[in-house]
């Protein structure tokens, strides 16, 4: 499991909560430092399945995430955009349809995040990432066109 963070919205209300998260502390501090950063950061959390992965990013970010996604096990591209699209308009977008690739997804995401406006960084996270990179899908291109020119 791949989980990517981009230049994110932190809040420190939940600290003691952070505290109840065992062994943790150096992911914790990275997180942190990243948030401080001045810059976008491009986060990957990989691991063993199972060991809290995704619940340490949840709390961590209290669940405030400006985009999320998570990939589908074992489904093609065409259902990784559906869930993609899905996701898009539980974010908030007004986006009608399905992306017809990845480029489309993107652009759709890029568009989004435009019309946030509120101050701070913003996250974007992306569960399961593997997952939508499906053969011949294009996923991890267009992704790292996506983080190279826009992010």
């Amino acid at each position: 499991m791949i989980l990517v963070i981009f230049a994110a919205r932190y809040h420190t209300d939940n600290v003691e909560d952070m505290k109840k998260i065992i062994g943790r502390e150096q992911e914790i501090r990275r997180l942190q430092w990243c948030m401080e950063s001045d810059e976008s950061q491009f986060v990957v959390v990989y691991g063993r399945r199972r060991v809290g992965k995704t619940y340490l990013i949840r709390r961590f970010f209290e669940d405030k995430f400006a985009f999320s996604v998570t990939g589908i096990y074992n489904q093609p591209t065409r259902e990784q955009l559906i869930n993609f699209g899905a996701s898009l308009r539980q974010s908030g977008a007004h986006v009608a349809g399905v992306p017809k690739d990845w480029w489309e997804a993107f652009a759709m995401l890029r568009e989004f995040l435009t019309t946030i406006t509120t101050r701070g960084k913003k996250v974007i996270f992306f569960d399961e990432m593997p997952w939508m990179d499906t053969g011949r899908s294009n996923f991890l291109t267009v992704f790292g066109h996506f983080w190279n020119s826009w992010a």
